[in-house]
């Protein structure tokens, strides 16, 4: 058995890297056939291939939180642009109520007030309760208390149609 290099262990990583980059699925026959093929291949110090192998777990990771957090930051940059348009459009409809403007035609739009489609909406005065309505009026919905339930049975009671599950399994690298 021959001693690769870092080198070569690493070119692998960017094999296995690039076909996942690739590969729309991880789950794709050949890119599970190419990982377990290079984890279970015995050339090599089997240490140093897991530790390459778990920080090309943890590069991918940081990119994830990368991007996840340049998704945020345009989040917020679309919230603004909506809210001034939102704000530019309340200013326009305000300006053909006023002025009484039904509709206008311009180069590119036609605008105009409209009433929304739709039912009309049930106005609920305010401080009323769902107490306050009668009984045909209401909904009722109820829920499991999982809390209560998990105590109960933590207590040593049998509750038929629950019972407690076994934790699932993760794999720590720290």
């Amino acid at each position: 058995m021959t001693e690769r290099t870092l080198y070569e262990l690493g070119d692998d990583l960017v094999t296995i890297e690039s076909l996942l980059a690739e590969c729309d699925n991880p789950d794709d026959p050949e890119v599970v056939a190419a990982v377990d093929a290079w984890l279970e291949e015995g050339a090599g110090d089997r240490a140093e291939k897991i530790d390459n192998y778990c920080a090309l777990i943890a590069d991918l990771d940081a990119l994830g939180d990368a991007r996840r957090a340049e998704a945020l930051r345009l989040c917020e940059r679309a919230k603004i642009a909506t809210g001034r348009a939102d704000w530019l459009q309340s200013r326009l409809k305000n300006f053909f109520e006023r002025f009484s403007i039904p509709t206008m035609e311009t180069a590119r739009f036609r605008v105009g007030v409209v009433k929304n489609g739709g039912k009309a909406p049930v106005l609920i005065a305010a401080g009323m309760l769902p107490e306050n309505f009668e009984p045909q009026f209401r909904k009722v919905t109820e829920t499991v208390d999982k809390e209560a339930l998990r105590a109960y049975i933590e207590s040593g009671e049998l509750v038929h149609g629950a019972t407690i599950g076994e934790r699932g399994t993760r794999l720590s690298i720290r």
